[in-house]
C-alpha cells in the first residue's frame, strides 16, 4: 500500500509540474552576488613516517590527532541561464579563514596545521518549479 501511495504521489507531482507554466517558477538567469560567514573544525590524524627515533622516541607508526578550528567568512558570485524550466550556473567562491592548531609533543616536537584561505568553482544544473 505504502508503494501505491508514493507511485501516486509522486505521478500527481510530476503531473502538477509538467502543467505549469515556466513562468510560475521565477525567473532564475542573471548574475549574483553574496558573502558568507561561519565556523570551520577538522580531525586530522598524522602518522610519524621517519625511520630514525629521535630524542623523545617517537617512532615510525607513532600516532598524532588534531582537532582544529576557527572562523570564516567571503562571498560568492555567479551567473545562472534559465532555458524554459531548466537552470544551468555556475559560481565561483572564496573565504578567509582563521583554522589552526599547534601540538606541542616532548621539548621542541611542534606540529601545525593551518588554513588560511579557500576557493571553489562549481557548475549546477536544475529543474524550477
Amino acid at each position: 500500500m505504502t508503494k501505491q501511495f508514493l507511485l501516486a504521489s509522486a505521478a500527481l507531482a510530476l503531473a502538477t509540474i509538467s502543467s505549469t507554466p515556466a513562468t510560475a517558477a521565477g525567473q532564475w538567469s542573471g548574475f549574483y552576488i553574496g558573502g558568507h560567514a561561519g565556523g570551520l573544525w577538522g580531525d586530522i590524524d598524522t602518522t610519524h613516517v621517519s625511520n630514525s627515533v629521535d630524542f623523545y622516541n617517537f617512532a615510525a607508526g607513532s600516532t598524532f590527532d588534531f582537532s582544529p578550528s576557527g572562523v570564516l567568512g567571503g562571498a560568492q558570485l555567479g551567473y545562472n541561464f534559465q532555458m524554459s524550466s531548466f537552470v544551468f550556473g555556475i559560481e565561483l567562491s572564496g573565504s578567509a579563514s582563521d583554522l589552526d592548531e599547534t601540538q606541542l609533543h616532548g621539548w621542541d616536537d611542534r606540529e601545525t596545521v593551518e588554513s588560511d584561505w579557500n576557493a571553489s568553482a562549481s557548475a549546477r544544473a536544475g529543474f524550477a518549479w
